[in-house]
C-alpha cells in the first residue's frame, strides 16, 4: 500500500472513529436524566375543574353625597376553572387559571330615603327598598406555588370581573309620592388576590382558597337617575382539578 493510500485509509478511519464516539455519547446522554432539569411536581400541566364557596361583600354608592348607604352582601356561589402548571424549579410552579361563576351574593335594605342624580330636581326616592345581586363573576389570575409533590400552598392575582343587578322601589316625594320602580344593572372590571392549599391524590388535585376581589366601578343608569357603584368581597372556596397529564 502506498504511502498516499495508507494516509486516505487513517483519516477515513478517524473519521468514523469520531463519528461513532457522537452517537455513542448521544446515546448515553439521552439515556441520563437531566441534571438541570426541574423534577416533575404532580401538579404540572393542563387542568380543569369545578368550586363551590361564600362570599361577603359591600356596595357602595361612589356619588358625593352618597345615595343610599353602603349595601353588605352575602351569598353562595359554583362555578368552573381551567388552567396550566408548569415546573419553574424544583418545588415552585407556577402557572395561569382562568375561572367562571354562578353567583347569588346579595343584600336587601328597607326604609332608605335616596336621592338619585340625574332629574332636574334630583329624584327623592321615600321609603325606598334596595336589592342587589351579583348575578355572576369571573377572573383571570396568575398563580404561583411551592410543593412537596402531595402539597402545594400557593399565592395568585389578577383580573377580575363582575355581573351586578340592582333595584330600588319606592315613593317619589318630589311626584306626588308616586311609586317608583329603578333597576338597572353593571358589569365590573377590578382586580383580586388570595392564597390556597391543594393536596395532590392521583391525578385529581382538591383545594382550598381564599380570595379578596375589588370589583371596581360601574355607572348605573335608569329612570331614576344614574349612579356610579363599586362593590368589594371576600370569598372562600373549596373544590377539585383533574390534572391531564
Amino acid at each position: 500500500m502506498t504511502a498516499l493510500g495508507a494516509n486516505k485509509m487513517l483519516k477515513t478511519l478517524s473519521l468514523a472513529a469520531l463519528a461513532l464516539a457522537g452517537l455513542s455519547g448521544a446515546a448515553f446522554a439521552a439515556d441520563m436524566p437531566d441534571a438541570w432539569a426541574p423534577a416533575p411536581s404532580g401538579f404540572e400541566g393542563f387542568y380543569w375543574g369545578a368550586n363551590v364557596g361564600y362570599g361577603m361583600g359591600k356596595l357602595t354608592d361612589t356619588n358625593s353625597p352618597q345615595a343610599f348607604p353602603d349595601l353588605s352582601l352575602e351569598g353562595a356561589f359554583v362555578g368552573g376553572q381551567a388552567g396550566y402548571n408548569y415546573v419553574l424549579i424544583d418545588g415552585v410552579v407556577a402557572g395561569i387559571q382562568g375561572d367562571l361563576n354562578w353567583s347569588d351574593e346579595k343584600g336587601t335594605s328597607g326604609g332608605n330615603t335616596l336621592h338619585l342624580p340625574g332629574g332636574v330636581p334630583p329624584n327623592q326616592i321615600s321609603n325606598a327598598t334596595i336589592n342587589d345581586t351579583i348575578k355572576w363573576t369571573g377572573a383571570l389570575t396568575a398563580r404561583i406555588g411551592v410543593t412537596n409533590g402531595t402539597f402545594m400552598l400557593y399565592g395568585l392575582g389578577g383580573v377580575t370581573l363582575a355581573g351586578n343587578s340592582f333595584h330600588a322601589g319606592g315613593t317619589d316625594a318630589l311626584q306626588g309620592n308616586q311609586p317608583v320602580e329603578s333597576d338597572a344593572t353593571g358589569t365590573h372590571v377590578g382586580w383580586t388576590a388570595g392564597a390556597g392549599l391543594s393536596a395532590m391524590m392521583g391525578p385529581v388535585e382538591t383545594f382550598v382558597e381564599y380570595r379578596y376581589s375589588d370589583y371596581g366601578k360601574s355607572d348605573y343608569t335608569a329612570a331614576a337617575g344614574s349612579n356610579a357603584l363599586d362593590i368589594n368581597d371576600q370569598t372562600v372556596r373549596a373544590g377539585f382539578n383533574y390534572h391531564m397529564y
